[in-house]
C-alpha cells in the first residue's frame, strides 16, 4: 500500500482548517483524527464481541475491564458501539457522536485525547462551532487507516509527525529525521553483529523520548536487520503530550503503550527494575552541573552497555 496518497490527503485537512481560521488546531487535527480513524478501524473485527460483553456487564451492574480488553484482542477497546461513519450519520450530533466515540475508549486512550495530551473533545467543539468538523470527518472517513498493516502505519505516522512538527524550533518537541538517523546508526555502530541473524530480545530505552522518532526509527532498522529480532522500546519525558502520542503510535502498530510513561528524565526513573540493551540519553543543558554529574553517575550505574 502506497501511504503517500493518505499522507496528501491528510494533508489537504489542513485547508479546511485555514479556510475557517483554525490554524492554532492544525496538529490536534491532523493527529488526533489520525489516530482516531486509525484505532476504531482495528477494532472493526473485534468490536462486536465488546459491543455483547459490555452490555452484559451493565445488565449485572459490574464492568469488568480486564475481559473487556481481553474480548477486544487489542491493548485498547471502545464501548461506544459506533463506527467512524456513524459518526457523520446525523447532521445534528457530528460533535456529540464524535465526543462520544472519544471518550468511549479504555482508559489508556482516554489518556492520549484528553486535556493533557490532544485534547481531541476541545479540538472536535472547535472545528463544529466554525462549521468544519463534518469536512474533517469526511475526509478521513475515506481513508481505510484500519486496514494498513504496522509497519505501513508506522511509516505514515512518522510522516505526519514531521509534518506537524517541522516548523517548530529543533529540540522542542521534534528532531530532525536525518539526525534521527544518524542516532540509529551511532547506537549500532559496535558490538551489534550478533542481531544480523537468530532470534533476538532487543531492547531500547530513551529517556528523553520526545515525540518519538528515535524508538520507531530505531525498531524499523533492527527489525529490517534481522525480522527474527523482537524489538521492545520504553521511553519516559516531562511531556504529558510527548508521552500521549508516543502511546498513540504504539497502539496504532500492536506495541505496549504502558512502555512509555511522563516522568522527569533528571530526577526519576520509571523503570529501576529493567535492564536495556541500548539507551538514548540527552543530558538537559543549563541546569546545575551538580544535576548534570548526579544523573550521569546513575545512568551508567544503571545501563552499562550501549549508550550515546
Amino acid at each position: 500500500m502506497d501511504t503517500k496518497n493518505y499522507f496528501n490527503d491528510i494533508k489537504s485537512v489542513q485547508d479546511i482548517l485555514r479556510k475557517d481560521s483554525l490554524q492554532e488546531y492544525y496538529r490536534d487535527t491532523i493527529l488526533g483524527f489520525t489516530i482516531l480513524k486509525r484505532l476504531i478501524g482495528l477494532l472493526s473485527d473485534t468490536q462486536p464481541a465488546v459491543d455483547k460483553a459490555f452490555a452484559a456487564m451493565k445488565k449485572a451492574g459490574v464492568i469488568d475491564k480486564d475481559k473487556l480488553l481481553s474480548e477486544s484482542g487489542h491493548g485498547y477497546y471502545n464501548v461506544c458501539k459506533m463506527t467512524f461513519d456513524d459518526l457523520l450519520s446525523d447532521d445534528q450530533k457530528y460533535f456529540s457522536n464524535t465526543k462520544k466515540m472519544i471518550e468511549g475508549f479504555s482508559d489508556n486512550v482516554t489518556f492520549i485525547f484528553g486535556e493533557k495530551g490532544l485534547d481531541l473533545v476541545k479540538t472536535a467543539k472547535a472545528l463544529n462551532d466554525k462549521g468544519a468538523l463534518y469536512g474533517v470527518l469526511n475526509k478521513f472517513k475515506s481513508l481505510d487507516l484500519g486496514a494498513m498493516d504496522n509497519a505501513e502505519m508506522g511509516k505514515l505516522f512518522g510522516q505526519l509527525i514531521c509534518m506537524v512538527y517541522g516548523t517548530v524550533e529543533n529540540g522542542q518537541n521534534w528532531t530532525p529525521s536525518d539526525f534521527v538517523e544518524l542516532l540509529t546508526k551511532l547506537l549500532l555502530a559496535e558490538g551489534c553483529d550478533k542481531l544480523k541473524s537468530g532470534f533476538n530480545y532487543v531492547s531500547l530505552l530513551d529517556n528523553c523520548v520526545g515525540s518519538g522518532q528515535l524508538t520507531s526509527h530505531f525498531e524499523k532498522t533492527v527489525t529490517a536487520m534481522n525480522p527474527l529480532n523482537n524489538v521492545v522500546v520504553y521511553g519516559q519525558d516531562n511531556s504529558d503530550l510527548s508521552i500521549a502520542i508516543c502511546k498513540a503510535e504504539q497502539l496504532m502498530i500492536g506495541q505496549k503503550a504502558e512502555n512509555f510513561v511522563v516522568a522527569d528524565t533528571l530526577k526519576e526513573d520509571p523503570f529501576p527494575n529493567d535492564d536495556f540493551d541500548y539507551a538514548n540519553d540527552t543530558v538537559v543543558c543549563g541546569l546545575t552541573d551538580e544535576l548534570n554529574i548526579f544523573y550521569v553517575l546513575n545512568l551508567f550505574k544503571k545501563e552499562n552497555k550501549n549508550i550515546f
